[in-house]
């Protein structure tokens, strides 16, 4: 009768949505070039590669970032797939480390820079371009004030919000505005002006569709 049809009906848009599911997921996996894994991949030299973990994250807790970063290095040569979360937090300490050497006015700051941006090149080879990887590199272009880079966090912002608005976050939103309050300002033009509105407006009228 009724009742029946309308299980039968049910059960159909089930696998249509499930198979829906499936064909974004799948596209969105080989668009964005992302590679994921299940477990810890220690490499060749697990030994190695467990001893260098152990003394870069426990630096890590302490707030030695001098000393993780030493050790992080060896860790990252040794196994360079361990995990993703390796590459975020070896971004966390180079921006930390890049942060006080601002604050000291440091001659080396910029060497900090080069290893911050070293570990997203890294990140990128091992663990493919993800679109949330792109996210974090933009927001640390920022966070540290490399200027010269800005125009890299822009793009970067715009691919993702074209391609895959829906791991945007208000906070990422933040930081896009922030970018480009300091960035039209510099190189201001009604052009520029235009697609930045453009941009935010598509983003929020995804917002609204969800």
């Amino acid at each position: 009768g009724l009742e029946k049809d309308n299980m039968i009906k049910n059960k159909g848009m089930k696998k249509i949505a499930l198979l829906l599911t499936v064909v974004f997921c799948y596209f969105g996996f080989f668009a964005q070039d992302c590679q994921f894994q299940n477990t810890d991949n220690y490499g060749d030299d697990s030994v190695n590669c467990r001893k260098n973990f152990a003394l870069y994250t426990g630096y890590l807790k302490q707030k030695n970032y001098q000393d993780a970063a030493i050790f992080w290095t060896k860790t990252q040569q040794r196994c360079p797939q361990l995990k993703s979360n390796l590459y975020a937090n070896g971004a966390y300490i180079y921006k930390q480390l890049v942060k006080s050497k601002k604050k000291a006015k440091s001659t080396g700051t910029n060497t900090y820079k080069d290893s911050l941006y070293l570990v997203y090149d890294k990140w990128f080879e091992n663990f493919g371009f993800c679109h949330k990887t792109k996210v974090s590199l933009a927001k640390d272009i920022i966070y540290i004030n490399d200027q010269k880079k800005f125009p890299k966090a822009y793009s970067l912002f715009k691919e993702v919000i074209d391609s895959e608005p829906q791991i945007i976050t208000s906070t990422d939103v933040k930081y896009f505005f922030v970018y480009t309050g300091m960035y039209m300002l510099k190189t201001w033009s009604w052009q520029g002006g235009c697609t930045l509105f453009f941009i935010i407006l598509k983003y929020w009228l995804f917002q609204c569709q969800l």
